[in-house]
């Protein structure tokens, strides 16, 4: 499921690229790492919660407030 516009850099490289340049060098690939295995949950609970809450009308917001 793909809204919205596509961005020109990966966001995950640049903040890895952000945490070397800030003295980090040595978790930036860990850190990379666990920030993209982060976005991809998030991903996979929109969709879910994008399934179970249309039937219902209800928004993500509406839906996590509950």
């Amino acid at each position: 499921m793909t809204i919205g516009r596509t961005l020109d850099s990966d966001p995950i490289e640049e903040a890895r690229r952000q945490w070397v340049a800030h003295g980090w060098a040595e978790a930036a690939d860990g850190m990379a790492a666990v920030t993209s295995g982060v976005m991809m949950l998030d991903t996979l609970q929109d969709a879910l919660l994008a399934t179970r809450s249309s039937p219902c009308f209800l928004s993500r917001s509406r839906v996590l407030c509950r």
